[in-house]
């Protein structure tokens, strides 16, 4: 059962004493003194927004984001997730302010588009096609995480939030209202500093579940690999049939978030607007092979990807060739 949960069953006592509890832990009266109040571990977009967040509704909460990569990051970073939905569009552009950076910087995102195989796939504008044919009113976006997190330091930055660069070694736990211990490491340099609260926000380094052995596993057999490559991949120049060419009447389909979907595999491709492409393939763990990866070659090397020199001349990948999500 998650919190939510669980605090929905309380009764109405149980919750003010728990917000009670909370209060009293925000109150600066009578706790001991701390480098900051918050220290938000990561330095991603769930806790750079995070810190934006709190610093808009209590500006005078001490915050302080320790980051293990230096900035500016690279436009191309080892993250995934290069396309919000329309609720996290909303929550970027209006409730951030990030409605400028987004639509310079990025690109409006045409909807979710899939191709559905149709015999032997070798004809795009023969697949079954989901997609609009305009853009929607619930604006979208295809975004450079590298730029994103960039601008969102920036920001966090000139609104007073304190940034230290290291990776997190260990947290000691204060009791009551003792405050928090935190340890980062920045080369051969170990830091301490203290907090009253910390927050996990470093993703898949899952920091604090790591230490308090709360890590369990799910049973989700599914083998899955991403990478990108550094040209654009552009869907609408697949086939020239007029008919298919005219179902859209503004945009273009590398504009969406195009997946191809058949027997045994799908594939994703999301075009940048630093001009690269990021592809992500997932396979089914219910048949032993992807089938024919449509538009893609694995390199020698592993999983780097290259434009094939026909769109649908293909590689083919096995099961067993994909590592396994971790």
């Amino acid at each position: 059962m998650d919190g939510r949960a669980q605090v929905s069953q309380m009764s109405q006592e149980t919750r003010e004493a728990l917000a009670q509890r909370i209060r009293s832990r925000l109150s600066h009266a009578d706790n001991p003194a701390t480098d900051h109040d918050v220290s938000i571990v990561g330095g991603g977009v769930a806790a750079l927004t995070l810190a934006l967040e709190i610093r808009g509704a209590r500006p005078t909460t001490r915050i302080l984001v320790i980051e293990p990569n230096a900035h500016p990051l690279p436009e191309i970073i080892h993250t995934v997730g290069e396309s919000t939905v329309e609720v996290s569009a909303h929550y970027l552009r209006d409730h951030l302010g990030l409605a400028d950076h987004l639509s310079t910087s990025h690109i409006r995102k045409m909807g979710l588009r899939m191709f559905f195989s149709h015999e032997q796939n070798t004809d795009i504008s023969q697949r079954m096609e989901l997609g609009s044919s305009s853009f929607v009113p619930q604006v979208t976006y295809q975004i450079d995480r590298g730029r994103l997190e960039n601008e969102l330091n920036r920001r966090c930055q000139s609104e007073g939030v304190d940034i230290a660069a290291g990776r997190v070694r260990s947290v000691e736990f204060g009791s009551e209202n003792r405050p928090h211990t935190i340890s980062f490491q920045n080369g051969d340099a170990v830091s301490r500093t203290t907090a009253r609260w910390v927050v996990d926000a470093s993703g898949r380094n899952r920091m604090l579940p790591r230490q308090l052995h709360l890590k369990r596993a799910n049973e989700h057999d599914c083998n899955s690999v991403w990478f990108r490559v550094a040209t654009e991949i552009d869907v609408g120049q697949w086939s020239d049939d007029p008919t298919w060419q005219g179902r859209l009447v503004e945009g273009d389909r590398a504009m969406s978030t195009n997946h191809l979907m058949g027997e045994g595999y799908w594939v994703w491709l999301i075009r940048l607007a630093s001009g690269a492409t990021s592809v992500g393939i997932v396979a089914d763990p219910a048949f032993h092979a992807f089938g024919t990866v449509v538009g893609v070659q694995p390199s020698v090397e592993g999983f780097a990807g290259r434009p094939t020199a026909s769109p649908w001349s293909a590689g083919s990948l096995t099961k067993s060739q994909v590592p396994p999500r971790r």
